[in-house]
């Protein structure tokens, strides 16, 4: 069931396009990522959602009804941002309670509901505690109880987890997660970080500069995606731009290798982890030779860069025993054509 809907959504600031007629559809219980790099409208988007920003142009359907032109503080959303809001005059349980207070609920129902959501973001016992004695990764939570506690029907967050450190940005990811799913909440989430939305998300919507460029579960946008921009943004890829001919993807006067379709593009774009890397040839289809220039090991993964005639392969190996080849060694990479995707700019 559909419980959003931005329909031609645009916004200029000073003369510059931010968001160029925008059309999304949001489900009930939904996750759903906006992601894209710094600029490319997405935090606007999400603002304009709560109500704090107005479009120029397009209308926010909410369960039905035009939001449009509603004031933020009445629709039925809760909004994390990106550095928390908390108030440093009052303590954890002061912070959550707030917007119960401002509706004006008895104290004993504030008590009830603020301590069931700290119990549900694990700050338990922290309810004393003054906020500018927490850590970032206890903030990001009592945020996240302060607009939970409300009970809105559409969670706004902002890049909530960008303050973070690396180890604690994975933990609070699968929290969050985990919390959504257990609420059943409408979520939106505001993203630079492909990492965040592939694992997080049910749905993507992607952006640049200012348009909807691909909207799709995280395995379709990484596994296919719409045009160059996307391939290059979610994830490693090998990119070339290539004539099709016959075929066949043309890639300088020496290498060409078969596809599954004759379709039309510029560009082909191969993840490094579908080529196949080894020290002995079977002469399969689209296996080339190759000198291994660079090897950088990351824990469970090694990292190949291969030159095959003037041009370099990135190539992404599993680190089992005996897997590692090394700088300067003769290798064979293959290339299977249904791995190979034909694009667009």
């Amino acid at each position: 069931m559909e419980l959003l809907s931005l329909k031609n959504i645009e916004k200029t600031y000073e003369q510059k396009c931010v968001l160029n007629k925008v059309n999304l559809s949001i489900k009930e219980g939904e996750f759903f990522t906006f992601l894209g790099p710094s600029g490319c409208g997405k935090t606007t988007l999400l603002r304009i959602i709560a109500g704090f920003v107005q479009a120029e142009k397009g209308t926010v359907t909410f369960e039905g009804n035009n939001m449009t032109n509603t004031p933020a503080e009445k629709r039925n959303v809760g909004m994390v941002f990106q550095n928390y809001a908390l108030f440093p005059f009052m303590n954890v349980f002061e912070n959550v309670a707030y917007g119960l207070k401002n509706k004006k609920d008895s104290k004993q129902t504030i008590l009830q509901q603020v301590t069931k959501y700290l119990k549900l973001v694990n700050l338990e016992g922290y309810e004393a505690r003054n906020v500018s004695e927490l850590s970032g990764g206890e903030q990001q939570r009592v945020a996240l109880a302060r607009s939970l506690v409300m009970q809105p029907k559409l969670l706004l967050l902002d890049e909530p987890l960008s303050n973070l450190d690396a180890r604690l940005r994975d933990k609070m990811r699968m929290e969050l997660k985990e919390i959504q799913s257990q609420l059943g909440i409408t979520t939106l989430f505001v993203t630079h970080d492909q990492t965040e939305a592939l694992t997080m998300s049910d749905r993507i919507a992607v952006f640049d500069q200012g348009n909807c460029v691909q909207v799709g579960t995280p395995y379709e946008i990484y596994t296919a995606p719409a045009n160059v921009f996307v391939a290059n943004f979610i994830g490693d890829t090998n990119l070339f731009k290539v004539q099709i001919e016959n075929n066949k993807a043309v890639l300088n006067s020496t290498v060409s290798l078969d596809l599954c379709k004759d379709s039309l593009g510029e560009y082909i774009s191969i993840r490094p982890q579908d080529i196949t890397i080894s020290d002995k040839t079977e002469g399969s289809l689209n296996t080339l030779s190759g000198i291994v220039k660079k090897v950088s090991m990351s824990g469970p993964l090694i990292e190949y860069i291969v030159t095959v005639e003037a041009l370099e392969l990135k190539v992404i190996k599993l680190n089992t025993i005996g897997a590692e080849y090394k700088r300067g060694q003769q290798v064979y990479l293959t290339l299977e054509p249904r791995c190979i995707k034909i694009l667009n700019e």
